[in-house]
């Protein structure tokens, strides 16, 4: 009877040390990922305010039409990530963009770009 008691006792602390580790390398593969942020740029005059803005893959970039007919057009961007061409306009007020490869992204107004009218996002 004393065999069959220390054989239990044994068995039960195998089977917490074996859960413990099974534990302890669990936490190596979890991975917190921040939630995306969102960046706003507003379309209006010759400007978009602001003209640059840092970002982190996975972030919304959110470009809101204010007064005026514009775009927002890709000029260029890393590769892989996807290119746009949207109009902001009173039919058109809003357009997000999510950054999916770490770069630069350069994007300007088709209609007023040699006004000036052109942005930059820098994706970490």
């Amino acid at each position: 009877m004393k065999h069959i008691k220390i054989s239990i006792t044994l068995t039960i602390i195998l089977l917490v040390i074996l859960l413990g580790c099974n534990k302890s390398s669990n936490y190596g593969t979890n991975v917190i990922v921040p939630p995306a942020q969102p960046h706003t740029f507003s379309a209006g005059g010759m400007s978009f305010s602001p003209n640059l803005d840092t970002a982190h893959v996975g972030d919304t970039i959110h470009f809101v039409w204010s007064n005026g007919s514009h775009t927002t057009t890709s000029v260029s961007v890393p590769t892989g990530a996807a290119t746009w061409s949207t109009p902001l306009n009173s039919s058109s007020p809003s357009f997000n963009y999510v950054v999916t490869v770490a770069g630069t992204y350069n994007f300007h107004c088709n209609i007023h770009y040699t006004f000036g009218m052109t942005g930059t996002i820098i994706v970490n």
